[in-house]
């Protein structure tokens, strides 16, 4: 969740929190290096490759384009929980 001081970008197979004002950087779904299709706890959570993303107006929830695997995935930054509506 991106405070005001922050942002969110795709880099690698993973979504990334970049802070202005602390100067760092932190992986919040998916993997630097790793891709894959896996959904579950956001740490563990694999992508193939994404292509954009829109975070949704309540700010806990993004909508991922992940080209490499045809799917959209949704990423619950509340719960920390990655899954793909309709799949079961």
């Amino acid at each position: 969740m991106a405070d005001q001081g922050s942002y969110l970008l795709l880099t690698g197979y993973a979504v990334v929190e970049v802070s202005r004002n602390r100067r760092s950087m932190t992986v919040l779904a998916g993997s630097i290096r790793d891709k894959g299709y896996q959904d579950g706890n956001l740490t563990t959570a694999r992508f193939a490759k994404m292509l954009s993303f829109t975070q949704l107006e309540d700010h806990n929830h993004l909508l991922v384009a992940d080209q490499g695997n045809n799917w959209i995935r949704r990423v619950d930054l509340q719960n920390h929980l990655v899954d793909t509506p309709g799949q079961k």
